[in-house]
């Protein structure tokens, strides 16, 4: 989508969360020229939502492309939320690409948003060929995956590809304390495991704001005793 011959081009990221909905502008470049935040308010239903995000183009000024990124599993192809959303529930089935490609007139993609985020770190430290798992634990939930299979995002036949914590891997993610540090650890680790048997990728990057450098330290010495 970047036109790295036009530096004056102009990119618009849409980041959706339950609560709240970031946004950036970016140059060719990929530097953020402009960034905030907005409300999501999905007890406002879906016809405030899309006024927000009407908002947020109108307020980008002109633009190249829209890169918008959610939770849920979703259909990148169709463009479309297919579920996993429940805290915004009208997302489902919404053509959110098309509408957004009408509201900006240009070119809009859609992705799962720990995909997005997959392909963000590839982009930035210029592993265009690279083939990896973006594993990403958040605080509430089980983890999700984004995959990069030689530079291109792989979100499988029908966008489930990365749903990790779907797997039987002996974590229950809405029981599990942050605090308990060895169980946080192991689980961790099983889903690396997992992911690296399967993927066989270059790197695995684990992203989570409960997780820290001690975190990693031991989910290195527990991968270490996996023979893969």
């Amino acid at each position: 989508m970047q036109n790295e011959h036009n530096p004056s081009c102009r990119y618009l990221g849409i980041d959706i969360g339950g609560t709240r909905i970031k946004w950036g502008v970016i140059d060719a470049k990929g530097t953020i020229v402009r960034r905030g935040l907005a409300d999501t308010c999905p007890e406002k239903g879906a016809e405030y939502f899309l006024r927000t995000l009407c908002a947020l183009v109108e307020n980008a000024g002109p633009i190249e492309g829209v890169g918008i990124c959610t939770a849920g599993i979703v259909d990148s192809h169709a463009g479309t939320v297919l579920g996993g959303i429940e805290n915004i529930p009208f997302l489902k089935g919404m053509p959110l690409q098309s509408l957004l490609e009408q509201a900006a007139g240009c070119r809009a993609r859609l992705l799962n948003d720990v995909n997005a985020a997959a392909l963000g770190y590839c982009t930035l430290r210029g592993k265009t060929d690279a083939t990896l798992c973006y594993l990403y634990f958040p605080r509430r939930y089980g983890p999700g995956a984004g995959f990069v299979l030689q530079g291109r995002p792989f979100c499988g036949a029908g966008g489930f590809a990365g749903e990790i914590g779907r797997l039987p891997l002996g974590a229950d993610w809405k029981k599990l304390s942050w605090g308990a540090f060895s169980p946080v650890c192991h689980a961790v680790a099983m889903c690396a495991g997992a992911a690296a048997a399967f993927l066989d990728p270059e790197e695995i990057v684990l992203c989570g704001e409960m997780l820290n450098g001690t975190h990693l330290a031991q989910v290195r010495r527990q991968l270490s005793l996996i023979h893969i």
